[in-house]
């Protein structure tokens, strides 16, 4: 009779959103393994409370990402948890965490325009900078960070002359080491 050793899930760094069609790309760090192993299951959701869904499995242990196509994370938050399946069983093991995309919202003001977002997981990321970067792209194709933060919210004196169809986008990042 042989059993194998539990596998833990892994340890999810960065949630990365395509702006454009808001698939949503999952890093981690791969845990000690691989024991069992039989794959990493990606659960999704529209709200921290659920209901879960299985949004898509990586079978390769080393494979440290995965990307849940259709996410729609470009129009509202995402909700993930990673397990790590092992045998005998399979069994699942308990997710590290619930994270999220951040997901930014922009109130405008006369002048100002005021930014906030949220987390990515309810419990620290040990290897996060804690800081927020936050990006305004005006004109066209050219980012500028604006400023860095460790709060959830910016407001921005919006010092950019009316020209008629001009658009001002953000974007918010944290690193991770």
């Amino acid at each position: 009779l042989c059993f194998s050793q539990p596998v833990s899930s892994p340890d999810v760094k960065c949630l990365a959103v395509n702006p454009l069609n808001g698939d949503v790309t999952l890093t981690w760090t791969t845990p000690v393994g691989p024991g069992g192993f039989t794959g990493y299951k990606i659960f999704s959701a529209p709200a921290a409370a659920g209901p879960y869904t299985l949004a898509g499995t990586e079978p390769v242990f080393a494979q440290p990402s995965f990307t849940h196509i259709g996410a729609g994370a470009n129009t509202s938050r995402v909700y993930y948890q990673v397990q790590t399946e092992y045998n005998p069983g399979p069994v699942l093991s308990a997710p590290k965490d619930t994270f999220s995309t951040i997901f930014l919202n922009v109130a405008v003001g006369v002048g100002t325009a005021t930014l906030t977002w949220n987390k990515i997981s309810f419990l620290p990321i040990s290897t996060s900078s804690g800081w927020y970067k936050i990006y305004r792209e005006y004109p066209a194709a050219v980012w500028t960070l604006l400023d860095s933060t460790q709060n959830l919210t910016y407001t921005d004196i919006v010092d950019v002359c009316n020209t008629g169809l001009s658009v001002i986008n953000y974007k918010v990042e944290i690193d991770d080491n």
